[in-house]
């Protein structure tokens, strides 16, 4: 009998985050390309200047809302032990993540259900805050080593060491892959 078990290799937990981040992301474009063929009608006159500061403003909304709750995780104390740190900063990750992506969606949202509800310009509203859905979501939803380091911070608050860069690249000697952006 052949053992294939020596040959399996798990991938680091970055990289389904990335994968799961970039599904995330792409989800505002598409919505967009569906919204060109609906809303074809003098697509980027807007004749009132109101849904666009409303779009602006959930915009402004959301990235105080990232900042105070986006990065919120329960601290881990200086006794805690590495490999439970680890997995509580790992989870605590992919939480933030999912919720930094809701938060960071709402202009997208917002602007959506906006641009059906004016006359003229709907798709120009939907762009509008599609681009301040999607700069969000750049900074604070995908997995880079800026989100990384905040939610580390947020961790570690009460003096505790834990290794999320590590728990989220993977350790080859465990049989992980190191997946480098």
């Amino acid at each position: 009998m052949v053992d294939l078990r020596h040959d399996v290799v798990m991938t680091a937990p970055i990289a389904s985050l990335r994968i799961f981040a970039g599904a995330l992301v792409m989800s505002p474009l598409w919505i967009g390309i569906a919204l060109w063929f609906v809303l074809t009608d003098e697509p980027f006159s807007v004749h009132a200047t109101w849904p666009l500061v409303v779009v602006v403003a959930a915009g402004v909304a959301s990235a105080g809302a990232i900042l105070t709750l986006g990065y919120r995780a329960p601290a881990i104390s200086a006794s805690t032990p590495s490999a439970e740190a680890a997995a509580t900063g790992l989870d605590a990750f992919r939480t933030g993540t999912t919720m930094r992506f809701a938060l960071a969606e709402a202009p997208i949202l917002v602007a959506l259900v906006l641009a059906f509800v004016v006359v003229e310009g709907g798709f120009l509203i939907y762009l509008v805050g599609a681009a301040i859905g999607l700069a969000l979501m750049a900074t604070h939803v995908w997995p880079g080593d800026g989100v990384i380091a905040r939610t580390q911070r947020s961790l570690e608050r009460d003096g505790g060491r834990v290794p999320l860069r590590e728990a989220l690249y993977g350790d080859p000697a465990q049989g992980t892959t190191t997946y480098q952006p």
